[in-house]
C-alpha cells in the first residue's frame, strides 16, 4: 500500500474512532448544536425579558416561545447512554415550566441530585391553576421555594409568571 496524503499509514487505513472516545467538551458541543433554540436562548438578556406586563399581547411579546424541538432532542440524547444521559442535563434543564406542586418537587430534586446544574436554566414558565381546579394546590412554601428557585439560577433569562383561569 502506497502512502499519500490522506493515509499516512501505510500498513492501511486507520481504524474509525467511536464517539465514545471523543472528550465530553466535544460532546457538549454536539449537544447544543443538536438542541439549540436560537429564538430562545441567542439573545441578549435585558429588562424587557422580565416585564410581565407586556404578556397577552403577541405584538409586543419581548420572546419567543421554546420549540418542542429543542427539548425533544435534549431527552433524546439522554437516553443513548449513562455517560450521555450525565452530559444531557444541562440541555434538559434550560427551559423549566413549573405547573404544579409536583412538578416544583420534580425539578428541585433533578437539581439537588446535579449540583450547579441551576446554572443552565435559562428560562423558567410558571403557570397556577386556581385552587378549584388543582387537585394539588399551591401552599406558601410551595411559593416560597418557587421563588428560591428562580433565585438560585443565576443564568435566568426569561421569566414568565401565567395565572391561569
Amino acid at each position: 500500500m502506497t502512502t499519500n496524503r490522506f493515509n499516512a499509514n501505510p500498513k492501511g487505513p486507520a481504524p474509525m474512532a467511536s464517539i465514545h472516545s471523543l472528550p465530553p467538551e466535544i460532546i457538549m458541543e454536539i449537544f447544543e448544536i443538536i438542541t439549540d433554540d436560537p429564538g430562545v436562548f441567542d439573545h441578549t438578556p435585558s429588562w424587557r425579558h422580565y416585564d410581565l406586563s407586556l404578556e397577552g399581547r403577541d405584538r409586543d411579546r419581548p420572546w419567543p416561545a421554546p420549540s418542542a424541538e429543542a427539548s425533544l432532542n435534549a431527552e433524546r440524547l439522554s437516553r443513548v447512554c449513562t455517560v450521555w444521559k450525565t452530559l444531557a442535563i444541562p440541555f434538559k434543564l434550560r427551559m423549566l415550566r413549573v405547573r404544579s406542586p409536583l412538578d416544583l418537587r420534580t425539578i428541585l430534586n433533578q437539581l439537588e441530585l446535579h449540583l450547579g446544574a441551576e446554572k443552565s436554566v435559562k428560562r423558567m414558565d410558571i403557570e397556577f391553576q386556581p385552587p378549584s381546579v388543582d387537585r394539588d394546590p399551591w401552599t406558601e412554601s410551595h411559593l416560597s421555594k418557587t421563588v428560591d428557585l428562580v433565585k438560585s439560577c443565576s443564568n435566568l433569562e426569561v421569566f414568565r409568571l401565567k395565572r391561569l383561569s
